[in-house]
């Protein structure tokens, strides 16, 4: 599931994904998300150089590419003996927050001062501040992090968003499913003969979803929420919407 699209001002694209468990064929669904951003691009009569760059930033907590011993990696489309470039137009950046979230702080370390913060942001923003002293304490750069203005900023933001009753429906809707994805991927392995009945109950969850998603997209609406940005968060077709 794609958590943000963004386009900056240079018209790049931007999947941005938080996974907090593994499953099966997760790479593939990766590179699925930037196939169809990439190829969304294209209407009819435009010209294959006005396709932009698209760059999928996935950020999980489990133990993606176990292996490495980095929190951040890149990659690209590149030749592999000589290193050469095909196309800058596809790049995908994970970020590791497993090892942090285990206890391994010195691995911020690892990366550039603004990088760590915005990780710091992401794994300890709930924190109490006795907590935020002790960790501050095993690595200064957990305490500089709260003390920059984009990230106090960003914390402003996010009490707002957890105060909005709208926002707090949407998390706790993910959540949900997120639960239940996990539910029927676990049936499954432990059972194999499931998925018909995992199924079901997924799919009941969704329809009774329904009537909640046309109230979440008339209380957007009225606060002036974009249209695009309501049917991407609320999952129904901007025409329906728009008869709200």
């Amino acid at each position: 599931m794609l958590d943000v699209r963004v386009r900056d001002g240079w018209n790049r694209f931007y999947n941005i994904e938080v996974q907090t468990n593994d499953h099966t064929a997760f790479e593939p669904r990766i590179l699925l998300g930037w196939a169809k951003t990439y190829s969304g691009q294209a209407a009819r009569g435009s010209q294959y150089g006005e396709l932009n760059p698209v760059f999928a930033i996935v950020i999980t907590e489990f133990a993606i590419f176990a292996k490495s011993g980095k929190l951040h990696l890149q990659f690209s489309a590149r030749e592999i003996d000589e290193n050469i470039v095909f196309s800058d137009h596809l790049q995908i950046h994970v970020l590791r927050l497993a090892p942090v979230l285990q206890g391994e702080l010195d691995k911020l370390n690892q990366v550039s001062p603004k990088l760590a913060y915005w990780i710091c942001f992401l794994i300890f923003g709930r924190e109490s501040e006795e907590t935020m002293a002790q960790l501050a304490a095993q690595n200064p750069v957990i305490g500089e992090a709260f003390a920059q203005p984009e990230i106090q900023e960003a914390m402003r933001q996010f009490t707002a968003y957890k105060a909005d009753p709208v926002s707090r429906n949407l998390e706790e809707r993910r959540r949900m499913f997120d639960f239940y994805e996990r539910l029927a991927i676990n049936d499954s392995w432990k059972a194999g003969q499931v998925e018909g009945r995992v199924k079901g109950r997924v799919e009941g969850r969704v329809e009774g979803q329904s009537e909640r998603q046309i109230t979440d997209a008339k209380r957007m609406k009225a606060k002036g929420y974009q249209l695009s940005d309501i049917s991407e968060i609320t999952e129904l077709p901007i025409e329906e919407i728009e008869r709200l």
